[in-house]
């Protein structure tokens, strides 16, 4: 149902992307010496990032030009994205149900480029607006939990480059 698509995604992102971001902000942390509390708040902040990049892959993969074969996979493959969780808050559920149709039956007549342009027309609104809310959201909480210095400047400097290579 509609109503379940973007927890649904939000979850898939989590345990996917966020996780595996998690792990890897988690073990510098450790490596690098810090604090439990540290570690924690570096594990929080690796999930937040993790979950907002990959609404950006999903995203650009739409709205992107460069990245439409990636539209095409996730079509292809019937994979519940970022793009459907925004058509499901933005749509009401019986315009989102026939658009699901709409998509299922085009990409069986493998025609995925007329489902993505239509779905990319119901999320241009938004577009990449969330993700972007959340990776600031993620900088501000890494902000409150660390000193200002140049570890932390070089962390949020990162972040704001993996952010623009999805442009």
């Amino acid at each position: 149902p509609p109503e379940q698509v973007p927890e649904l995604v939000y979850e898939q992102s989590r345990l996917k992307t966020g996780r595996l971001t998690a792990l890897c902000t988690g073990l510098g942390a450790v490596a690098a010496g810090a604090r439990p509390a540290q570690v924690d708040a570096m594990l929080a902040f690796g999930e937040q990032v993790g979950i907002a990049l990959q609404m950006l892959d999903d995203l650009t993969a739409l709205l992107v030009p460069a990245r439409q074969n990636k539209a095409g996979e996730d079509l292809l493959s019937g994979r519940p994205t970022w793009a459907w969780a925004l058509a499901a808050q933005g749509c009401a559920a019986e315009r989102y149900r026939a658009l699901a149709r709409y998509a299922r039956v085009a990409v069986r007549r493998g025609q995925w480029q007329a489902a993505a342009r239509v779905l990319r027309g119901v999320i241009e609104q938004p577009g990449c607006r969330p993700a972007h809310q959340a990776l600031a959201a993620a900088a501000e909480q890494v902000r409150g939990q660390f000193p200002a210095g140049p570890g932390l400047a070089d962390l949020l400097h990162d972040l704001a480059w993996l952010e623009r290579a999805y442009d």
